[in-house]
């Protein structure tokens, strides 16, 4: 095979694999890369957490906004997270409004803190003033060792946390310990 070819291989690939939009990986690689980290967990009894957050009202906000105003804040949530996360971190665009991360070695403490950053961050951003406040909902889950089977199980669990964060009318970032389930079976 040509050098050329390789590069163009590894562009394709890397193009399967990447939103158009934000520059974030996609639905599709977040769920290979966190089966990864999920087994790396269970082999070496560290801890990985996954987050998924989303723009709360977004019905709401495109309809004043329009979908161009609403691309922008989607990119500029995307810009805080890779601002706030660190090198190995998998960051996604999960689905329309809807963000991913996993956070491998973070526990549920850890999450959170970078949830709470993100948020501050999105809070100081020209998308913060009324009318048209831009507030974002999280739903966390941390596991360890063998708490969780697959991806699957731990974003299925992320995302009930965050329709239950969307269903708080004041608790923004709901979280959950899948370890502390295991440790009660015990």
């Amino acid at each position: 095979m040509l050098s050329g070819d390789v590069s163009r291989c590894e562009i394709t690939h890397d193009l399967a694999y990447t939103d158009q939009l934000t520059g974030l990986r996609n639905h599709r690689f977040l769920l290979e890369r966190l089966q990864e980290e999920v087994e790396k967990a269970h082999r070496y009894n560290h801890f990985v957490s996954c987050m998924l957050v989303e723009v709360d009202e977004v019905k709401a906000m495109n309809i004043e906004w329009g979908t161009a105003s609403m691309d922008d804040l989607l990119v500029e949530i995307a810009l805080a997270m890779r601002h706030q996360s660190r090198n190995y971190d998998i960051l996604a665009r999960y689905d329309g409004a809807t963000f991913a991360a996993v956070l491998p070695h973070a526990g549920l403490k850890d999450a959170v803190s970078y949830a709470n950053k993100i948020q501050e961050e999105i809070a100081g951003s020209p998308f913060s003033d009324p009318p048209t406040h831009a507030r974002l909902r999280f739903g966390i889950v941390a596991c360890r060792n063998s708490s969780a089977q697959g991806a699957d199980q731990v974003l299925g669990a992320a995302m009930r946390a965050l329709l239950r964060a969307n269903s708080h009318r004041t608790k923004l970032i709901i979280a959950h310990d899948l370890s502390e389930k295991l440790e009660a079976r015990r």
